[in-house]
């Protein structure tokens, strides 16, 4: 019994340390759009991850004005999300972003400006979810309304 006792001490931190450790999404859990803001709410971003490894991003300014990039590459790969963007308006400024975080609900990722030193956190949410979540909530407002 002693021996059984040591054993379930060493192997019990190990499976604490490993309980919160999210299996990464698949490329497929990542495909169609994803929108969020900026940390400081002023700008909008909307990308699109097509089935193709491109797609496309927009932004939308606090002024509502927008720029345009194309995705010319994403892929998931050893658990890690990478983008590669181009301007694709005519005035974008050249952006890189890096993903810091991904799983099938939300992406995290740093927007750098390449040619100007500057950059953004950005917290990005699976389109087709939060829709179909609010849906959902809102159907269920609206079958049983709370007295307010």
């Amino acid at each position: 019994m002693p021996v059984l006792a040591c054993w379930l001490v060493l192997l019990l931190p190990s499976k604490l340390l490993f309980a919160d450790r999210t299996v990464p999404p698949t490329a497929k859990a990542l495909f169609g759009a994803w929108v969020g803001y900026e940390d400081g709410g002023l700008y909008f971003y909307r990308l699109v991850l097509g089935t193709n490894g491109t797609g496309s991003c927009v932004v939308l300014f606090n002024d509502e004005t927008a720029d345009s990039y194309r995705v010319d590459d994403w892929r998931m790969a050893n658990g890690k999300l990478s983008l590669k963007l181009s301007p694709k308006s005519k005035n974008a400024e050249d952006i890189a972003m890096v993903v810091t975080y991904v799983d099938a609900l939300k992406i995290e990722l740093v927007v750098k400006g390449v040619t100007n030193t500057w950059e953004r956190k950005v917290s990005l949410y699976n389109e087709r979810e939060f829709l179909n979540r609010a849906n959902k909530t809102a159907k269920r407002n609206i079958a049983s309304p709370s007295k307010r």
